[in-house]
């Protein structure tokens, strides 16, 4: 499925920013057997985000809210700003519409609820990955 979506020459990069070590690395190991030819890279806070961001330029960044400093949000907000090409899926515990419709507003690619992670996380990366490719 993954080397549909591997167009440069260069390695491409998954951004997964979540303070949660643990959910980090299942996230990590559970992607890379869906998207093995992507290399993953790892942040736990919003500013982390932002540098490995600049520095590593990722095609995708999966991006929790709830995030020591500057929210997920924020961090978003300044990736997008400075990487427009960079896709950005939310993901949080809370499905709530506001923090959806705020996901909408930053020019998130994807929500994704954790509790929904297992069915929807996937289906969304390769929807973000898709519209690059169209785009």
């Amino acid at each position: 499925m993954a080397s549909a979506f591997n167009t440069c020459a260069s390695v491409q990069k998954i951004l997964i920013v979540d303070d949660n070590a643990p959910v980090r690395s299942s996230l990590h190991d559970w992607l890379r057997s869906s998207f093995p030819d992507f290399e993953f890279l790892e942040g736990e806070d919003g500013e982390r985000a932002v540098q490995l961001a600049a520095q590593h330029q990722p095609r995708l960044v999966l991006m929790d809210i709830g995030l020591p400093g500057i929210s997920g949000l924020e961090a978003a907000r300044a990736i997008l700003a400075s990487q427009p090409a960079t896709k950005v899926v939310i993901l949080s515990i809370h499905d709530e519409a506001r923090y959806r419709a705020d996901a909408d507003e930053i020019g998130a690619s994807a929500f994704v609820s954790k509790a929904d992670m297992r069915l929807g996380l996937i289906p969304a990366i390769v929807r973000a990955l898709s519209s690059e490719d169209e785009g």
